[in-house]
Parts: structure tokens; C-alpha cells; sequence
């Protein structure tokens, strides 16, 4: 495992770690277009830029999808507005946009978060399903953001069981070096609610497959992903947890789908 690349004992609890959660999206590391084929060897990159001021006009395009995408001017999106936790705590509100941040999307709402940007890690999530799989998603791409990113998502925004006093010592001796592939990934089609309670959610997401080597895939499948999460003060993503994911499926039927 390359994202951890100094030698020794720490560094090797930290692979064993991160190991898990690539066993998950290997399948999709390798089917996005454009994704990288593997990890970038070398220094730490810097710390990202803040996201834009006011006035500036972000680049919009679009995915292999055809979905819009939003690419701030800095390295980071730029919040949407505040997040105001649901009546129905439940309840997926399905209309997100998707926005580039580290150059992999990320998902922000006008309603549920995030609604800040805290040492570069999107924050400020409600405390709700939906607040929950933003902050999921969200979480995945700063942890494997490299850097001064992945050091602020290890220290205050991961979970890692047993292991996480040590987890938490050892992030500022470590050096955490950007998993292009892993930031590839395409913002998913569906999300689900699994389990749902104030303190506690368990939300799965599925994201379309697009091909392998031998060319793109005729009929349309799905990975599922699974993103459980513990309020504490804010969401905070299970890593270990994340094993539990990785099926694949050919049909959304009881998904809700985000509306981009």
C-alpha cells in the first residue's frame, strides 16, 4: 500500500488499515474512466487553496454521465449553504451538486452540508441520513487526499475501532501521499438508508461501472459502498466498516436516486 510510504512499524498500521478499505473499491478503481492506475510516490502535496471568494465564477462541465460538475478556481468546492437537520431523520434529500475538491468529486447541498471548510476537510454536516452520506462520501476522498487533508481526516474525522488511540498518535508522524486512483471515482447514482438512528447511521451508495480493460460494460451494474457513521460531534466515517461493502448489483429498484 502506497499511500503510507514511511518504512517501519507505524507506517505498517496505517497500511493495514487503509488495505481494507481498497479491498472495497478496487472493483471501481479500475472500471472509471480517467482514473489514475495507481499511487503517486513521493513528497506530501501541499495544502490545498481555499475554496473561491466571493464573485468568482466556477468552471461547470460535465461527467462521462452527463452530469454537471463544478470545478472551483482553488483546490477545494465552495459550501452551498448551512445545513438544517431534517424532520425526518430518515430521509434521503436527494438534491445535491456535485463539486471537485482535491479533483475528485464530492458531493454538497444547499440543505444538509456541508456548510463549512475546516483545515481544508469539508464540514458541518445535519444530523440526519442525509447529512450522513454526504459526510460519508465526502470523508473517503479527503482521507486518500494526501497530505496535510488525510492528517486532519485521521485525527478527527476517521474511526478506526481498537486501533484508533494509536491511529490518532501516530497521524503526525506519518506521511500521506495522494491515491489518484482512489480519487477517481464518479459520484454515485443511489444511496440507501440501511440503519438509522440520531447517533448512528449506516448508508449504502451505489456507483455505476463503466468498463474494464476489454471495453466499456454492456449492461448497466452498480458497486454498492457502505458508509457507516457515528455522530460525535459531528459524522465521523468507520474505516474498518467499510469492508462490508463491495456487491454488485444491476438495478436501482429501492434506491433514491441523487438529483444533480
Amino acid at each position: 500500500m502506497k499511500n503510507v510510504v514511511k518504512p517501519g512499524r507505524t507506517a505498517a498500521i496505517v497500511a493495514v488499515v487503509l488495505a481494507i478499505v481498497v479491498a472495497v473499491v478496487v472493483v471501481a478503481r479500475l472500471v472509471v474512466p480517467g482514473s489514475g492506475q495507481g499511487d503517486e510516490v513521493g513528497q506530501e502535496p501541499p495544502v490545498p487553496t481555499a475554496a473561491p471568494g466571493p464573485g468568482h465564477v466556477p468552471g461547470v462541465s460535465s461527467d462521462v454521465w452527463g452530469r454537471q460538475v463544478v470545478t472551483p478556481e482553488g483546490d477545494i468546492a465552495a459550501p452551498l449553504g448551512e445545513a438544517t437537520t431534517s424532520d425526518d431523520l430518515c430521509e434521503i434529500q436527494p438534491e445535491v451538486s456535485i463539486q471537485t475538491s482535491y479533483g475528485a468529486q464530492t458531493l454538497w447541498s444547499t440543505h444538509s452540508g456541508p456548510s463549512a471548510v475546516t483545515r481544508a476537510v469539508p464540514t458541518g454536516y445535519s444530523r440526519d441520513a442525509t447529512g450522513a452520506a454526504l459526510a460519508g462520501w465526502n470523508l473517503r476522498a479527503a482521507m486518500f487526499a494526501g497530505g496535510e487533508v488525510s492528517r486532519e481526516a485521521m485525527k478527527k474525522h476517521l474511526l478506526f475501532g481498537a486501533q484508533q488511540e494509536e491511529m490518532a498518535r501516530l497521524a503526525d508522524s506519518e506521511t500521506y501521499v495522494r491515491d489518484e486512483g482512489m480519487l477517481g471515482l464518479l459520484a454515485p447514482d443511489g444511496v440507501r438508508v440501511v440503519t438509522c438512528k440520531d447517533d448512528f447511521m449506516v448508508i449504502e451508495m451505489a456507483h455505476r461501472l463503466y468498463g474494464d480493460e476489454s471495453g466499456r460494460i454492456d449492461d448497466e451494474q452498480w458497486d454498492v459502498m457502505r458508509f457507516t457513521m457515528a455522530w460525535d460531534d459531528g459524522w465521523k466515517l468507520d474505516v474498518p466498516a467499510m469492508a462490508q461493502g463491495g456487491q454488485i448489483i444491476t438495478d436501482l429498484d429501492g434506491w433514491t436516486l441523487w438529483q444533480f
